[in-house]
């Protein structure tokens, strides 16, 4: 629920600002109802700040009169010390997403921006791309642009821009409406970026096509080392083509792979399949060969190289699961995995 900022408070953060207090390093105002000439006088005073490093206005702070995300964007071309700003949850339109992103094609320190939950669209995501296009000074390192409704077209944009830029190591784009055609651009990205580490395609419409456009891409792909990928339009049985595919490629930089979903399988097979994919898990993460693997009538069969694997997989597993489910049900699955796999323990 939204707060309004105290003229007591807002005098205090006025001041600050204004003396350039080295001690003022955080702004945080998400749920706060501030006015137009509030909002306008603390971005004024932002402009000159040389310590104020943490700004959070999201959460409708910036939301009704226009003017305020004007300010906001003025307020960015002149400031040299906020390295992360967030503006989630402010339904900033197409329209009222230019002016920033003409403050990014000029700002040279923000390093992590958050726009979540606004309604950007694709016309947004171009606006935005476009911007770290033109600014070769750019310093940012972290988009996370989810739920913004940018579809294929957007991500297109924004793939398309991270083929040639080398700051950007993390980027959010879950839940934005994308289809394989928004994947086989992130697949093209993917196969010449060098930067990014951390990929957010989760809650998205991604079938089996674009799922292994990304696999293939990820041969090349030498730095991409999360992928999140949870809750797409695709298959378990697709994933385990995947994950084979890039175990047989010696893929040496996947750490964590998301991609669990409880729709993919029966509810009979649902914790089951999870611990299987907690071992596939455990292989992309020690970077292991999978040997002799074969998927029969929905089982697994698995071979172990040593003892010592044997073990991990155990301990992987029960601590695992006993911290995120807490019941007897899944315990039952664990051991039924495990007496299904007896005779190679």
């Amino acid at each position: 629920m939204s707060k309004v900022l105290e003229p007591l408070a807002f005098s205090r953060f006025l001041e600050k600002l204004q003396t350039n207090n080295e001690y003022f390093t955080k702004l945080v105002l998400k749920h706060k109802t501030i006015t137009e000439q509030q909002l306008k006088a603390l971005f004024k005073g932002m402009r000159k700040h040389e310590f104020l490093h943490f700004l959070d206005v999201s959460h409708h702070v910036l939301c009704g009169d226009d003017s305020k995300i004007l300010n906001l964007s003025k307020m960015l071309l002149h400031n040299i010390s906020i390295t992360t700003l967030i503006i989630s949850n402010n339904y900033i339109l197409p329209d009222r997403i230019f002016s920033i992103a003409e403050a990014l094609s000029s700002n040279t320190t923000l390093e992590v921006l958050e726009l979540n939950n606004n309604c950007i669209q694709q016309e947004g995501a171009f606006a935005i791309a476009n911007a770290l296009l033109a600014n070769p000074r750019t310093s940012l390192k972290s988009l996370s642009m989810s739920s913004n409704a940018i579809g294929d077209i957007g991500t297109d944009a924004i793939a398309k821009m991270l083929i040639t830029n080398d700051t950007i190591e993390i980027l959010n784009l879950n839940n934005n409406q994308i289809g394989d055609a928004g994947a086989e651009a992130i697949a093209n990205m993917l196969s010449i970026n060098t930067t990014l580490q951390k990929l957010y395609i989760d809650y998205n419409s991604i079938e089996t096509i674009g799922i292994f456009s990304i696999a293939y891409s990820l041969i090349k792909n030498n730095t991409l080392s999360f992928l999140y990928c949870e809750n797409n339009a695709n298959s378990y049985e697709c994933w385990k083509w995947v994950i084979l595919l890039l175990q047989d490629t010696k893929n040496t930089t996947i750490r964590d792979l998301a991609i669990n979903h409880q729709d993919m399988v029966p509810d009979d097979e649902y914790y089951e399949q999870y611990a299987i994919s907690a071992y596939l898990k455990y292989l992309l993460k020690t970077n292991n060969i999978i040997y002799n693997n074969q998927f029969w009538n929905q089982q697994l069969h698995l071979s172990f190289s040593t003892a010592i694997q044997k073990i991990v997989l155990a301990v992987l597993l029960c601590n695992r699961y006993k911290r995120m489910f807490h019941d007897d049900y899944l315990w039952f699955y664990i051991f039924s995995f495990f007496q299904r796999i007896r005779t190679l323990l």
